[in-house]
């Protein structure tokens, strides 16, 4: 998320990476490893409602055309 931000805020930073990984070094060296997972909790908290939606309605979906003599076969 960081290099994807790049152009925007580290261009007044002063800060670029080349890669991935001296990214990461970068990171890792300047905020120590919690650094690497800054904004994870956040993440988590935007995708895990969405991905439950998903699963469930994909639930939903396959019973409702297979039918339950698919679910008792299992």
């Amino acid at each position: 998320r960081r290099m994807q931000l790049q152009g925007h805020e580290s261009a007044r930073a002063g800060r670029h990476y080349s890669g991935m990984w001296n990214a990461l070094k970068t990171i890792a060296r300047h905020e120590g490893l919690r650094g690497l997972y800054a904004g994870l909790v956040p993440e988590y908290a935007k995708v895990v409602p969405g991905v439950a939606i998903t699963y469930c309605t994909y639930e939903a979906m396959k019973s409702l055309l297979l039918g339950s003599d698919f679910n008792a076969a299992r």
